[in-house]
């Protein structure tokens, strides 16, 4: 017999069943509570009086309609728990775990939300945030400095990333709304921001950069930076497995060059094995190429290593301001174009997707070009070393002169050195130490 509500008071102790699994259980103390029975077990849906009659028949089709699905009602209630009590923190970590590992620079994907986000709203359950949250959260970023300074691209970067959170979020049950992500954007003031490319030194004065880079693990990394043109994480997370010194060859592997969908080849000049066979002295024995003591959680070198010493040594660009790292690819480019390299060859080298066309013309895409780029590649390392190979020129020229002095001998039995000597007023003595000769006492003139 089905249960109305005027008869719920009057029930005695035990259950009462209402039909299609929905039960009322009343306690001793008084007290009862609405139960749903599955077929494994008894689920609590609400106390009574707090919960009507109404109420628990709704719950009870909600379960029916869960089973129905082949789905286990308490389960996906012991799930809807867990999921109430999402932080934003938790929404944003599982997301990157899941989704972001494949990355080039995963690490760089989720720091900013780790700076801006986590310490103001990160411990906030993901179903209670609002587009307020987020508009309090990065308005300061969003706006920036009294001095015209703002991290409006990072905010931006911000608000997109906590939409695929949120997203992801949604389709997995919790009730975290995508939408305030919109709505925010449009809350937050329109900023005026003007992109600014990455401070790059002018390629002229790469060869005087060169040889000042010093002989360290991160200096021989830096060396590979500017003669490969490849990205600083490439660079950073290098591991011996990837080269091949038999055919010269550097596989970066897919996932670790930014929107290449393969593995990707740099050609090895000399240059590039001479700074790889002087770090191999020091780190051959590790797993990663440049690997740092001090970075004992990833095991490589940090990815602000070069910018600082750029930094500190004062490498600046033609505006003044201090040069980066990247911007040895903008660099490279420059050099590359007044030299007249084929631009597609040139893009290719640099690992940037237009080298390939369309995405239509990148889905036919199967020549690496390595030959091709290694001709490149070959010029802009010459170029680079130049100042180098001018000092050990100079170096050889004068020991090749001194050899010279050394071994020519006149038809007196002397060295050219010692002619030289004797005219300039010098000679040998009988132990081979160089005597002034008094030119006033005709003993000393033979």
């Amino acid at each position: 017999m089905k249960l109305t509500q005027e008869s719920l008071d009057g029930l005695a102790v035990g259950r009462h069943g209402d039909g299609n699994s929905l039960y009322l259980e009343k306690r001793k103390s008084g007290t009862a509570s609405w139960l749903f029975r599955s077929p494994t077990s008894w689920m609590v849906l609400g106390e009574h009086p707090a919960m009507t009659l109404t109420q628990a028949r709704e719950k009870a089709v909600e379960a029916r309609a869960l089973m129905v699905r082949g789905k286990d009602p308490l389960v996906a209630k012991k799930a809807a728990v867990v999921r109430a009590s999402r932080t934003v923190e938790d929404c944003v970590r599982d997301y990157w775990l899941k989704k972001c590992q494949q990355l080039a620079r995963k690490e760089g994907w989720i720091r900013p939300l780790e700076i801006h986000v986590f310490p103001k709203i990160g411990a906030m359950p993901v179903s209670a945030l609002t587009a307020e949250d987020l508009v309090e959260t990065l308005q300061p970023l969003w706006v920036g400095s009294d001095d015209g300074g703002t991290g409006l691209p990072t905010a931006e970067r911000i608000l997109n990333r906590m939409k695929l959170c949120l997203t992801r979020e949604r389709v997995t049950g919790s009730q975290a709304d995508p939408f305030i992500c919109d709505v925010a954007k449009e809350l937050l003031p329109t900023v005026v921001w003007e992109e600014r490319p990455h401070p790059a030194l002018a390629w002229g004065r790469v060869p005087d950069l060169w040889e000042t880079i010093p002989n360290s693990i991160a200096g021989h990394g830096l060396r590979l930076l500017i003669l490969t043109g490849l990205r600083v994480a490439c660079v950073t997370k290098a591991e011996w497995k990837e080269v091949d010194w038999k055919e010269r060859i550097w596989t970066v592997p897919k996932g670790r060059v930014k929107g290449w969908n393969a593995g990707f080849r740099v050609p090895l000049t000399r240059p590039m094995l001479d700074a790889l066979t002087l770090v191999r002295r020091l780190t051959g024995d590790k797993r990663y190429i440049f690997a740092s003591e001090a970075a004992f959680k990833k095991g490589y070198i940090s990815e602000n290593t070069w910018g600082k010493w750029l930094r500190e040594n004062n490498w600046k660009d033609v505006n003044g301001d201090a040069i980066t790292a990247h911007g040895f690819r903008s660099t490279f480019r420059d050099w590359a174009a007044k030299h007249r390299w084929e631009r597609a060859l040139t893009e290719h080298s640099i690992q940037h997707l237009s080298a390939k066309g369309t995405k239509v013309e990148r889905a036919y895409w199967r020549e690496d070009r390595i030959e091709e780029r290694r001709e490149l590649i070959e010029a802009w390392n010459t170029f680079v070393v130049s100042g180098e190979t001018e000092r050990q020129g100079t170096r050889q020229r004068a020991r090749a002169g001194q050899r010279l002095l050394d071994e020519t001998v006149t038809t007196d039995g002397m060295t050219l050195r010692d002619a030289e000597r004797w005219a300039r007023g010098t000679a040998l003595d009988d132990e081979d130490r160089i005597v002034l000769l008094n030119p006033d006492d005709p003993e000393d003139i033979d």
